[in-house]
């Protein structure tokens, strides 16, 4: 019998790495790609498989070159790790047909807890816009299709209220032009509703229809909360 993904993946790691055995392996979180907690004795480290088809060889390389690239402007970054052969794109299997897989350091740290004040969101306001400023010299050598949405794709029921100090924040570091302020809130709702594309295609449409109806219901009256904030003055 083939062995589940985790275990699997803990035997195929250090093949394809010069790691230390891997003594524990745990699904983090699965939706468009998989991505595991992989432990040695000494070590952690995140092993990310992309979904089937999901991007093209070329795509993934940019993204590790632009990882690369924000390290070495000071960025804190969780950065690929190469394997054997040189590479930090690696292919696997375990039962489910060939997949992209890529392992990066372990970025320890916790994760912000309610109540989410003013103060944090303007500290992220900040680290955003150095992260956009250490890559705007960034050069490709590799194809990847534009994808222009996901910097302002924070901005949910919960974030809109602190829209403000993570506007302030950002600008202490990076001038931010009316335009782009002005589009902030339909290109979120652009990415809800691409939220909804893939949560359909990949796992509600599998499940009963009571259950698809109850996910469009909520995923409607989430959306349609945008009418508001597209007549909001952001700037």
């Amino acid at each position: 019998m083939m062995p589940g993904p985790p275990e699997y993946l803990a035997q195929w790691l250090p093949t394809h790495f010069d790691l230390a055995p891997v003594r524990n392996a745990s699904l983090l979180r699965a939706y468009t790609n998989d991505v595991y907690l992989m432990e040695t004795r000494e070590e952690r480290y995140v092993l990310k498989v992309y979904g089937t088809g999901w991007r093209e060889d070329s795509e993934i390389r940019y993204e590790v070159d632009l990882l690369d690239h924000l390290a070495s402007r000071g960025i804190l970054v969780a950065q690929a790790i190469q394997g054997r052969n040189g590479e930090a794109l690696q292919h696997t299997g375990g039962g489910g047909g060939k997949r992209q897989a890529v392992l990066f350091d372990y970025a320890a740290g916790t994760k912000p807890e309610p109540p989410f004040t003013p103060a944090l969101y303007h500290r992220e306001g900040r680290a955003v816009a150095e992260l956009h400023r250490a890559a705007d010299d960034f050069r490709a050598s590799h194809w990847r299709r534009a994808i222009d949405i996901q910097g302002w794709a924070v901005l949910d029921a919960q974030w809109r209220p602190h829209w403000r100090a993570f506007l302030d924040g950002y600008r202490e570091v990076r001038p931010l032009g009316e335009n782009d302020i002005a589009a902030a809130p339909y290109l979120a709702a652009a990415l809800e509703l691409w939220g909804i594309q893939v949560d359909l295609e990949r796992r509600i449409l599998n499940e009963t229809p009571s259950a698809v109806h109850g996910y469009l219901a909520e995923r409607i009256e989430h959306f349609m909360a945008w009418r508001h904030a597209l007549h909001t003055d952001f700037g």
